[in-house]
């Protein structure tokens, strides 16, 4: 994807993630959006490129939020590395391994994010948590899916990379 249009949206949906975002709470869930663009564009793309993103996407979601340094960063790298492997299995993008990836990956953020703040001395209770937040920001994300999932198809139909051939 054009450096000129993703730092810009992940600037922007950084800053929504962490300003606008919590007020859309419903109970403890609230969608990730960053995390959705970032699977999002490793289910439609594939080939590494969601690992620049999540990097990039990651240092500034720990800029901007309260979490110890380096959370987002570990856990949004880590879930473009496993759909990325996603994408090269699937051999494609559909909706419903988009789906599927966006609701596993945002179950393994939450989880690595929580356990990032046990291993930082902050109390956490795993399962309250998982139950209470993590799976339904996970359902939460999937309607987050929607749009970002059509948005970035349709950037890849139009300005589709060349494929090179596999030695």
């Amino acid at each position: 994807m054009s450096l000129w249009l993703a730092f810009p949206m992940l600037v922007l949906l950084s800053v929504l993630q962490t300003s606008m975002v919590p007020q859309l709470a419903i109970g403890g869930a609230r969608p990730q959006l960053v995390l959705v663009w970032v699977v999002c564009w490793a289910v439609v793309r594939g080939r590494g490129e969601a690992m620049t993103w999540a990097i990039f996407a990651g240092l500034l979601l720990d800029l901007l939020s309260q979490m110890p340094p380096g959370a987002h960063l570990l856990a949004l790298t880590l879930v473009a590395f496993i759909a990325d492997l996603g994408h090269t299995v699937m051999q494609g993008s559909t909706a419903l391994f988009a789906a599927a990836a966006v609701f596993a990956a945002s179950l393994v953020y939450g989880i690595v994010l929580v356990l990032v703040l046990a291993a930082t001395g902050r109390p956490v209770e795993l399962a309250d948590t998982v139950v209470l937040n993590i799976f339904p920001g996970a359902l939460y994300n999937l309607a987050v899916l929607v749009p970002i999932f059509i948005f970035l198809r349709g950037f890849d139909r139009r300005f589709p990379v060349s494929v090179l051939p596999a030695w």
